[in-house]
């Protein structure tokens, strides 16, 4: 039973792949100097047959090409729409700070209106969170915002902030004598486990400094466009950090909603790729 159940998973993924192919990697350059590159995912053909592109954002100290978030990308790419995945400067190399990485989305959506698309972002995780930061401040050039299992709950986690608190002060140490930029070994809380990351003072500050990292749960009110909030039912921090009622702070608008689907915290972003598909597919 089992050898029939792999061999069943390894033909749904092959024929998934092919369905989609790699695009050219697209560079991103932000007014302040930051630049990344974005991976490009199509369809077999090359021709999305959508005007929509979808941004999807990666989690803290990852990367875009996970294979979890490959299935979603493969999905949507049989769905007929371009994925653009970008390095964010909370992937595994920490080469920038929050703002910067908000900075990379204007980036990632200017550039897709200037090939006459329109543009949703999906995040997940920190980039979740960051996609509902980044969703409190007008955007007229985007459709609507994804976000599944947000996360890096810094300002209701006091473990996490005990965790960094040496850290934090340490990097406060650094920029005040003008030494923001060096880069050195922080601590750096993911998914209960602690690790040592490398990267400058500044950058560190903007994610573990709680002065200074926005509190996504004071933005809530001001989130205007189009939202689509994905909990993980097997994910224990949909009901530790109340998605659902966290949800009911943000305004009501028709083309909002929030669902649950199965899934832990990474398990859940493929699985969540109908739900983005036919929430797309009501925002024009």
């Amino acid at each position: 039973m089992n050898t029939i159940k792999y061999i069943t998973i390894a033909c749904i993924a092959l024929a998934l792949s092919a369905c989609q192919t790699m695009g050219p990697s697209i560079k991103l350059s932000t007014e302040s100097g930051y630049s990344t590159e974005a991976l490009s995912y199509l369809p077999e053909n090359k021709q999305p047959s959508k005007d929509i592109v979808i941004i999807v954002l990666h989690g803290k100290g990852s990367r875009p090409d996970k294979g979890f978030r490959v299935e979603l990308y493969q999905k949507l790419n049989v769905a007929g729409y371009e994925v653009v995945a970008p390095f964010m400067t909370w992937s595994e190399r920490w080469d920038g700070t929050f703002d910067d990485g908000l900075a990379v989305i204007d980036a990632a959506v200017e550039k897709i209106k200037s090939r006459g698309k329109d543009a949703v972002v999906v995040g997940h995780s920190l980039g979740g969170a960051s996609s509902l930061i980044y969703a409190s401040n007008p955007h007229k050039d985007l459709l609507g915002i994804a976000v599944i299992a947000p996360g890096h709950p810094l300002h209701r986690s006091g473990k996490m902030r005990k965790i960094v608190k040496s850290s934090v002060k340490k990097a406060r140490k650094m920029v005040k004598k003008g030494l923001g930029d060096e880069k050195t070994y922080f601590k750096e809380r993911n998914s209960g486990r602690t690790r040592d990351v490398y990267m400058s003072a500044e950058a560190y500050l903007s994610f573990y400094d709680k002065k200074v990292h926005p509190n996504v749960d004071e933005l809530l009110g001001d989130i205007t466009i189009p939202l689509l909030w994905i909990g993980g039912r097997e994910d224990p921090l949909t009901s530790k950090l109340e998605m659902e009622e966290r949800f009911e702070e943000i305004p009501k608008n028709s083309k909002s909603r929030f669902v649950i689907l199965a899934g832990g915290h990474q398990p859940v972003v493929p699985n969540s790729a109908d739900e983005i598909i036919n929430w797309i597919e009501g925002l024009k």
